[in-house]
């Protein structure tokens, strides 16, 4: 007669992969966030202030324009 043997199985978050998957991807959420906030105030900047940073409007505006997933 065979035997079968059982190994429990864990619900999916519980493993710590899991947890690190979860992390990276809300370390990824937030950094979208800051990165587009970022790019919404360089545009309320005036020009000398953009000009203290050492970069100019149009430059500016190339950056403001990029979409937030891209650095």
């Amino acid at each position: 007669m065979a035997t079968i043997s059982f190994r429990p199985v864990r619900a999916f978050g519980h493993h710590p992969s899991g947890t690190r998957a979860r992390r990276s991807f809300l370390e990824t959420i937030l950094s979208w966030q800051d990165r587009a906030s970022d790019r919404a105030h360089l545009m309320d900047l005036d020009d000398r202030l953009l000009s203290d940073m050492g970069i100019d409007r149009a430059a500016a505006r190339f950056e403001a324009a990029k979409p937030f997933w891209r650095a």
